[in-house]
């Protein structure tokens, strides 16, 4: 199913009951923009994490927004070490392996590949 097919979905089921539609992390962000006017409710927003951070930074200055980071990032990072793990491939095989699972969605979500080259 296309990322687009899903915002439909949600759209047509909730229609004006939708307070908010935001796509985040799309890699076919054009899509998204193919098909917004034709859908019930509010348009979707794209997401983008340095727009974000640029914000943030800019409301609370650099040195409050790198310490609001650094105070979240330990939590973060205990939590997601509970499940997270990380595979690091440097050999002609195990990268071609890698970016073919990726390809077919075979990648397990609780894993993190880390391509050495």
């Amino acid at each position: 199913m296309s990322p687009l097919l899903e915002v439909n979905d949600v759209h047509a089921h909730y229609g004006e009951r939708l307070a908010h539609s935001a796509t985040v992390g799309a890699t076919h962000w054009t899509q998204m923009a193919q098909g917004a006017g034709e859908l019930e409710g509010p348009s979707p927003v794209f997401f983008f994490a340095p727009d974000r951070i640029a914000k943030r930074g800019a409301d609370w200055g650099t040195a409050k927004l790198d310490e609001n980071v650094a105070e979240a990032w330990t939590p973060f990072a205990a939590w997601a070490s509970d499940w997270l793990r990380v595979e690091r491939v440097s050999s002609d095989n195990d990268i071609q392996r890698a970016y073919l699972e990726l390809l077919d969605g075979k990648v397990d979500p609780t894993a993190g590949t880390v391509v050495e080259l």
